[in-house]
């Protein structure tokens, strides 16, 4: 919430050309109901909007640190906000999409915003620098003030689902499948889920089995507490299993796009070279870990050729999709790397 400034009018000793104090009292008396009241002072197509939602502009910090490779709503928030604060402090690069998923261009805005407020320099979002930057948003919108600069439609928006539940489809259930797949390979009682992008029984089934294991309400939802264990206990497993276990790697948890480099940009690289071979559309690409634009150009082409959103970003979703291809086309059967892993964690 925040304090808008609106003007007083009484209709006596101060008026105007809208709604004023007393001329409501002499239409009150004339036998007019408040709808027609404001009809009268603003026109006959207005509506009254009932149970309108209302949160705070500012959300609090979400229990998990927020780093290179995450994505969701709170991310969305700390690109908005640092975008604005950027505006004061020009040393704050600038993140050129907003979009939700925490890239490289994101920790550099975030590593650079710690630098100037003399915290501790991480280029990931914790608690500390979570409420530094509301506190700074907060102060350069004024938004504590009668004459803030206001928040924005677009500054709030969800662009994630909030919950995933049973009877959704998007994208996001497909990473939340990938995800429930790889844990379910390395945790014998979590129940392994197919990759499908539809919430259905099984996925519900899976989630529950995962919450049971890691102590949390046993709701078949997944929430946020659910989605940050579920992360974490993917991090730890992609960062804790050899190599030798899987044919082809594990997607790292870090969303690549153009400018990202790395390992990791150049395994993709290497997978997308060797599917040019049987699919000549999709172009080969040299592995020198650099995602430049033939990169993204062989990875949108890759992507509008097995139906998947022809965004040239690689996600947890692309990113399997492009193993299994690999997979498929190098060892003569689709092996994903959430597939016979060689041992379970009980």
């Amino acid at each position: 919430m925040e304090p808008l400034f609106t003007a007083f009018c009484n209709g006596t000793t101060t008026t105007c050309a809208g709604l004023s104090q007393w001329g409501t009292v002499t239409l009150a008396n004339r036998g007019y109901t408040p709808y027609e009241i404001l009809q009268y002072y603003y026109g006959e197509d207005i509506d009254i909007v009932k149970n309108a939602p209302v949160q705070t502009a500012m959300p609090s910090f979400p229990d998990t640190e927020l780093k290179n490779g995450s994505f969701g709503n709170d991310v969305k928030y700390i690109q908005v906000w640092l975008n604005r604060i950027s505006g004061n402090f020009p040393a704050i690069p600038k993140i050129p999409a907003a979009d939700g998923i925490f890239d490289s261009a994101t920790e550099a805005a975030v590593t650079k915003f710690q630098q100037v407020f003399g915290l501790e320099v991480t280029g990931t979002v914790n608690a500390a620098t979570w409420y530094r930057i509301t506190y700074i948003y907060t102060s350069v919108k004024r938004l504590a003030e009668l004459d803030s600069e206001g928040v924005r439609f677009e500054e709030i928006s969800p662009q994630f689902a909030e919950e995933l539940r049973i009877g959704m489809q998007s994208i996001e259930v497909s990473m939340l499948q990938y995800y429930l797949a790889v844990i379910g390979a390395y945790y014998e009682a979590v129940i392994p889920v197919e990759i499908t992008g539809y919430f259905g029984e099984q996925t519900e089934r899976s989630v529950k089995s995962f919450q049971r294991v890691f102590g949390l309400p046993q709701t078949g939802v997944v929430d946020r507490a659910t989605r940050n264990d579920l992360y974490r206990a993917y991090e730890g497993i992609a960062e804790s299993v050899p190599s030798q276990y899987t044919a082809v790697a594990l997607y790292p948890g870090t969303v690549l796009r153009e400018g990202a480099r790395g390992d990791s940009v150049r395994t993709i690289q290497q997978y997308l070279t060797y599917i040019n071979r049987s699919y000549p559309d999709i172009p080969a690409v040299s592995d020198t870990g650099y995602f430049g634009p033939l990169t993204r150009q062989s990875v949108t082409a890759f992507q509008r050729q097995f139906g998947i959103d022809p965004s040239g970003i690689v996600g947890a979703v692309t990113w399997d999709r492009i193993a299994g291809v690999y997979s498929d086309l190098r060892f003569g059967f689709d092996k994903r790397p959430y597939q016979n892993p060689g041992y379970t964690i009980k």
